[in-house]
């Protein structure tokens, strides 16, 4: 392994497990994203199909057995319960979702900081670099004191 002979190297390592770190999280955010898309469209369609078929029903005309219109009340309840059912599950994923965006603000801000902390970290490297160079220089100077 490669020794790193400054702290501005030292702290590039970091960063990069920093990003490495960030863009996993970024997947997850996304991935979260778009199952919860997803969880919503699945709940609209739910709540469209028990609509038409709540119309459908309105719009029949004639007699209707009882058992029959056992037969839909049942339906008509299972389609509400599946309808909860999905909005508990929407509502689980926007939590998650939450969750996992705030995660993924620490790890971009963790980032940041990092690349800020690197910038000073060179910004003194190399103003100890000019200093070591110009008492190089002096030393070399005619008339020069060596005390």
């Amino acid at each position: 392994m490669a020794a790193f002979k400054n702290r501005s190297e030292r702290l590039a390592v970091v960063l990069k497990l920093a990003q490495s770190e960030e863009r996993a999280a970024g997947a997850r955010l996304e991935q979260a994203q778009q199952q919860l898309q997803l969880q919503r469209r699945q709940l609209a369609q739910l709540k469209e199909y028990s609509l038409d078929y709540r119309r459908r029903i309105g719009e029949q005309t004639g007699e209707v057995q009882i058992q029959e219109m056992m037969t839909y009340r049942q339906f008509l309840n299972q389609l509400s319960s599946a309808e909860d059912n999905q909005e508990k599950t929407v509502l689980r994923l926007q939590q998650n979702l939450e969750q996992i965006k705030q995660l993924w603000r620490q790890k971009y801000q963790r980032i940041k900081s990092l690349e800020t902390l690197i910038e000073s970290a060179k910004l003194r490297e190399n103003w100890e670099a000019d200093k070591r160079e110009q008492r190089e220089m002096e030393e070399f100077r005619p008339g020069y004191r060596y005390d």
